[in-house]
């Protein structure tokens, strides 16, 4: 991160996955207070990696995702 920059923190609702896993890994490097929300019945967080097969796309790390009665079921939050 470069240190002339302020810190970049962000929360999203239900992305898609948006990049390669290198992609992922300089995302994380340079923002790193980013909180995914994600519930267990929306299909957009799964896409396009569901349709061009698993591995191709990722989301950074952040993730909260919330089961059908929104209790979490996982949080990879640092």
């Amino acid at each position: 991160m470069r240190p002339d920059l302020p810190a970049i923190r962000g929360v999203t609702f239900g992305t898609r996955q948006v990049g390669s896993a290198a992609w992922a890994t300089s995302f994380d490097s340079q923002i790193t207070q980013l909180t995914r929300v994600n519930n267990k019945r929306d299909p957009v967080p799964t896409v396009p990696g569901r349709l061009l097969g698993s591995g191709t796309h990722w989301h950074p790390r952040g993730e909260i995702h919330l089961e059908s009665d929104l209790t979490t079921a996982y949080s990879s939050v640092r």
